[in-house]
């Protein structure tokens, strides 16, 4: 069958399959922690050789990962195609820390969606490379566009806000923009963000008579209870006992 979505799956185990992927042959393929990505429209045939091991399967629009390439190589050519082979660290540990969310029950948001899904198909970009330059004036100058993604996030604070639209903010891939802002603020985009919604909320919990449910949309949470449980996790308190000890006047 032609895949409709392109599709990344890592295994967390060992795997015995046969498969064809763009071929009439069939081929035996073992791999401890398997990372697969196909490309929409691939042809996969596919038999497994043994118990199947457990699985993150994730798939996206082909329109998603053509976004990611044009950024990722600068409007540059690249060749597209599958991979297969044992996951990488890197890929591992995206892949444990989707896994332990889900399994939790915390889900993800779109946000750490877009962030898991351009990681992975960044850390595959060197597969399709053809030529690529540094973007090197990112890396001298991104400490000066945190001001400008402040003043955005600042002024788009109730919207749901994307990866691509905090990396178009910065002029640059979002595949470089999360390394770039991780190593300048030692976080990761939707924890900064989590915390800046924090921030708007205590201030309106504090100075305001806002019901609650209305500073929380107002904030971007996706809802009261969402705003509850980030805080909780960040200040140990709920938003009803914050404000009540720090209502002013």
């Amino acid at each position: 069958m032609k895949l409709p979505q392109t599709v990344i799956r890592i295994a967390f185990g060992s795997q015995s399959s046969l498969a064809a992927i763009n071929s009439d042959r069939l081929e035996t393929y073992n791999f401890r922690n398997q990372a697969l990505f196909l490309p929409a429209r691939t042809e996969v045939v596919r038999e497994p050789l043994g118990p199947m091991a457990e699985a993150l399967v994730i798939g996206m629009a082909p329109e998603f990962a053509h976004k990611i390439w044009t950024a990722e190589f600068d409007g540059k050519p690249y060749q597209e195609r599958f991979v297969i082979g044992s996951a990488r660290p890197t890929q591992m540990a995206l892949a444990k820390t989707m896994r332990s969310r889900i399994l939790s029950g915390k889900g993800l948001t779109a946000l750490q969606m877009e962030s898991f899904a351009t990681l992975f198909l960044s850390d595959w970009a060197e597969d399709f490379k053809a030529t690529s330059e540094p973007q090197t004036r990112h890396a001298l100058a991104f400490s000066s566009i945190l001001a400008r993604l402040d003043d955005y996030i600042d002024a788009h604070l109730e919207r749901d806000l994307g990866l691509a639209d905090l990396a178009a903010v910065a002029e640059c891939s979002p595949s470089y923009f999360l390394r770039a802002f991780k190593r300048a603020t030692g976080q990761t985009p939707h924890r900064y963000l989590m915390e800046c919604r924090v921030r708007r909320a205590r201030l309106m919990l504090a100075q305001t008579t806002t019901p609650l449910v209305e500073i929380a949309y107002a904030c971007g949470f996706a809802s009261q209870s969402h705003m509850t449980d980030v805080f909780s996790s960040s200040l140990g308190t709920t938003p009803g006992r914050y404000r009540k000890e720090n209502k002013s006047g």
